[in-house]
């Protein structure tokens, strides 16, 4: 079993890493704005900024198996509380994003509303989409969290077949899924394009990190080398452009990204990694970084037309406002929306948990006798 590190158990590498992973999905959409409003003088593309995806499922993978063996719980308790963590901001997000496309279209320009989108975005199921090819949400990047889903439910069936071999059999599921494409690599269905994905298997890379990272007996120099090598590596595959679901993902981008988790968790457990408050609180907020963004990023679009020729004039300052707005929207929807919000679902769930505790009591009670005892 991994032991927790201080403070309260957070890896607080892993959440530094989070902030990293959401901040590259960051850039890459606000140099999608390069070619709209900016001069082009840095650059229109930065696609490798997608390979944070690939970050955050590969510590998915690691976190699931983490968090059930430092408190192991029943599997549907375990899927309640994903969630109550997941679901009620993005629901929030979903929610504004259906009034934006309905009152102002404008915001947005790869997005359209209509109400089969926003069931299917709030039920976390992926659906063909009217704005962009594939399935896809009615907050385009939810995509992600339609896999995170999928992957808790399998790490739930995987709990109730056996606890012991939950990440194995988790394993094993996914490589099912994935290797549908083996059989029916031209299927063109966008439902199984998207469960068939090969990208599920970056979750398995995060589960086997888990299952070996803390038999390892490294010393500071190596994990630190281990560190810097694999940053210079995923730096180098992210400079190849590749498609969401492009069938090598997984190879180009989800191995860099793995060895990456890796090599922080290994810091992590050997605790040589300090606390700081400003970037763990970017890390603690790195979903709502991830969740706000392409409000933000809409902002920025609509107000920079306006801004002083001599700011306009340099696309380095597009970006570094890009970045700031996002980071000060994420922040503030982190801190005012989503903890209340998470706070108040997770209580609903261990209310329930313990109401269902006593009916099971009473109604074992009540086969034994008015006192419940035999």
């Amino acid at each position: 079993m991994i032991n927790s590190q201080s403070n309260g158990g957070v890896l607080i590498g892993l959440q530094y890493l989070r902030f990293v992973a959401a901040l590259l999905v960051v850039l890459c959409h606000a140099w999608q704005m390069v070619p709209v409003i900016g001069q082009g003088d840095i650059g229109s593309r930065f696609e490798g900024g997608a390979a944070g995806v690939d970050l955050f499922f590969v510590i998915s993978g690691f976190i699931m198996g983490y968090i059930t063996a430092q408190r192991p719980v029943a599997p549907s308790r375990f899927m309640f509380d994903r969630i109550a963590r997941i679901a009620p901001p993005y629901w929030a997000i979903t929610l504004l994003m259906a009034l934006v496309l309905i009152f102002a279209p404008s915001v947005f320009r790869s997005a359209s509303f209509d109400q089969a989108t926003l069931i299917t975005s709030l039920l976390f199921i992926p659906w063909p989409s009217k704005a962009v090819p594939g399935a896809a949400p009615l907050l385009q990047i939810g995509w992600t969290l339609n896999y995170e889903m999928f992957f808790y439910a399998i790490f739930a069936i995987s709990m109730w077949i056996s606890p012991k071999r939950r990440r194995e059999i988790a394993c094993l599921i996914i490589l099912a899924f994935a290797s549908m494409q083996l059989f029916w690599p031209n299927r063109s269905n966008d439902f199984f394009q998207f469960y068939s994905s090969t990208i599920m298997i970056e979750f398995i890379y995060g589960m086997a990190i888990g299952l070996f990272v803390d038999k390892l007996k490294l010393s500071n120099a190596f994990i630190a080398s281990s560190l810097a090598f694999s940053a210079l590596l995923f730096a180098y595959a992210i400079s190849y452009e590749i498609g969401r679901l492009h069938q090598a993902r997984f190879l180009i981008w989800g191995i860099p990204s793995a060895l990456v988790v890796a090599s922080v968790i290994s810091a992590d457990l050997k605790g040589v990694v300090p606390v700081r408050k400003l970037p763990l609180l970017l890390g603690n907020s790195s979903y709502a970084l991830y969740l706000t963004h392409l409000f933000a990023l809409g902002g920025v679009r609509k107000i920079w037309p306006m801004m002083p020729g001599v700011i306009r004039g340099s696309d380095v300052f597009l970006i570094l406002a890009a970045v700031a707005v996002s980071l000060a929207v994420g922040i503030g929807f982190y801190q005012f929306v989503e903890k209340p919000l998470v706070r108040l679902a997770k209580s609903a769930v261990a209310d329930a948990t313990r109401r269902k505790t006593k009916v099971a009591a009473t109604l074992t009670g009540g086969a034994n006798g008015p006192t419940g005892e035999a």
